[in-house]
């Protein structure tokens, strides 16, 4: 296993950033920033989870995994809203915003060269 790099630590901070998202569903008085659908939780915490291995493993691929999965999420996001299904409920843009960001960040950090 090779050392860690300064982009496996930051694809273990963006993984963080996704798992620590979350608290925005219990901090909604004054502070809505992301808001998370019920069905967005799932998605945070496995993308966050792999993307968090991807870097603490020094493993590209994991990290493009979660890149690529952060970016459909964000995606299907758009669809569910303007559907209007139930699963995209109390969610806004943020959570599309938020997601596009992890997605680019992670597909950035484990497309780059050595």
């Amino acid at each position: 296993m090779r050392a860690k790099s300064a982009a496996d630590r930051a694809a273990m901070w963006l993984g963080a950033a996704s798992l620590l998202s979350l608290l925005f569903l219990v901090i909604k008085r004054e502070l809505h920033f992301v808001d998370v659908p019920k069905a967005g939780v799932p998605v945070a915490i496995v993308l966050g989870l792999v993307a968090v291995a991807g870097g603490s493993l020094a493993n590209r691929v994991l990290v493009v995994l979660a890149g690529i999965g952060f970016l459909a999420a964000a995606a299907g996001q758009v669809v569910l809203q303007t559907a209007g299904s139930s699963l995209a409920d109390v969610s806004s843009g943020s959570t599309c915003g938020f997601w596009l960001g992890l997605g680019a960040g992670l597909l950035a950090l484990g497309l780059k060269r050595s």
